[in-house]
């Protein structure tokens, strides 16, 4: 009895679902209190982790006027309310998109790249993976695009339009007028502004000699 008690003890169970990663043991060690025996992964999901600059904190949250709040300010909890995910996966020719969850974000910022760490979670089906497509295993190198909260109509206009912090319309008279703007945010070729604008004015592109 003492010996089937003691064999049953060498068998060890996972509780969920899993994949063995790596294995620290051999047959017929003996192991102490505490010792790390292996490592598995869980089948069902995976987290990813990704560094997002603080700089573009803001361009996430539900207002755009960086003047507001400083973005390493904002709470936790309001920053992962309302938003989405979705990570990619590429190799040659091959794209996979898989739809994620933020589940949660970092306590600190990393005072050396100043980027804060977001971690996001791909629900994995094991059945579709083994016909379809590869799994999503530890390690793989993929990207992680975050989509922000809805926002209310803005304005938006060119960004080689904007010169410190004024551009140029052209008014009912065909004349040239100045508006006074502040730029909010700035996503590549276009700038979400502010100021005496009204939707439907013609843009001066550049600043006129």
């Amino acid at each position: 009895a003492a010996a089937r008690r003691e064999l049953s003890r060498t068998v060890i169970t996972a509780p969920f679902d899993c994949r063995l990663a790596s294995v620290n043991i051999e047959n017929g060690q003996y192991v102490a209190t505490n010792e790390t025996l292996f490592e598995v992964h869980g089948v069902t999901s995976v987290e990813v982790e990704a560094k997002l600059p603080i700089d573009d904190l803001h361009k996430l949250l539900p207002t755009c006027d960086d003047t507001s709040t400083d973005a390493e300010e904002q709470s936790p909890a309001a920053f992962v309310q309302g938003l989405s995910a979705t990570v990619r996966i590429r190799s040659g020719d091959y794209l996979r998109e898989c739809p994620a969850t933020l589940v949660r974000i970092r306590e600190q910022v990393d005072p050396r790249t100043r980027t804060l760490g977001v971690i996001v979670q791909v629900e994995n089906d094991p059945d579709r993976e083994r016909i379809e497509y590869p799994p999503l295993l530890e390690g793989t190198f993929c990207e992680v695009e975050l989509a922000g909260h809805l926002r209310s109509p803005q304005l938006v206009v060119p960004t080689a339009a904007v010169r410190n912090q004024e551009l140029f319309v052209v008014n009912a008279e065909d004349r040239l007028a100045r508006r006074d703007v502040s730029t909010l945010l700035t996503l590549g070729q276009e700038s979400v502004v502010r100021g005496k604008l009204r939707p439907g004015e013609r843009v001066v592109l550049g600043v006129p000699a």
